[in-house]
C-alpha cells in the first residue's frame, strides 16, 4: 500500500512505514494539516494538489484502515473523509477518530442522499459536510475558517 502525499506542489510517495511524525511536526508545523480518505485517485490527487496549491500540507489515502495507521504516527488538524470509503462508512470513521483524536476536526464529504443534515452531523462531531459536485469556493473557505480557529 502506498501513500500519496502533496506537498510544495510535489506528489509524494511512502510506504506507511516510513511516514515519521519529523516529516510532518518539524518541516510542516504551521502549515494547517489535512487528511483525506478518498477511494477515488483522481478525486484524491485533484482536491490535494487544489489544497496543496492554497497553503495546505495534505496526506491522501483511500481507505479508512490506511488513516488509521497514518494517524498513529503524524499529527493532523483536520480530516475529510468521503462517506463511503471501502472499509467503513464516514460517520463511524469520525467516532473511531474522536475517540483517540478528540482535538482533530473532521469533515465528511458525500454526494448522496442518505446523508445525514450538518444540524445532525455536528451533534456526531462533524464540523463540516461537503456535498457532491464539490464547490471548491466553499471548501477553501471552510478549511480556511476552521484551521485559523485552532
Amino acid at each position: 500500500m502506498i501513500i500519496r502525499i502533496h506537498c510544495a506542489n510535489a506528489l509524494k510517495y511512502y510506504p506507511p512505514n516510513e511516514i515519521h511524525t519529523s516529516l510532518i511536526e518539524g518541516k510542516v508545523r504551521s502549515i494547517p494539516r489535512i487528511l483525506l480518505i478518498i477511494n477515488y485517485w483522481n478525486l484524491l490527487d485533484s482536491l490535494a494538489e487544489f489544497l496543496t496549491q492554497h497553503g495546505f500540507f495534505v496526506y491522501g489515502v483511500s481507505s479508512a484502515g490506511l488513516a488509521l495507521e497514518v494517524l498513529q504516527c503524524a499529527k493532523f488538524d483536520l480530516v475529510i473523509c468521503d462517506n463511503y470509503p471501502p472499509d467503513i462508512r464516514g460517520l463511524e470513521m469520525c467516532h473511531q477518530i474522536r475517540q483517540f483524536y478528540p482535538d482533530i476536526k473532521f469533515i465528511l464529504m458525500s454526494g448522496f442522499e442518505d446523508t445525514p443534515p450538518l444540524s445532525e452531523a455536528q451533534k456526531e462531531g462533524i464540523a463540516h459536510i461537503f456535498r457532491k459536485p464539490l464547490n471548491l469556493d466553499e471548501i477553501l473557505s471552510t478549511l480556511t475558517h476552521l484551521t485559523s480557529s485552532n
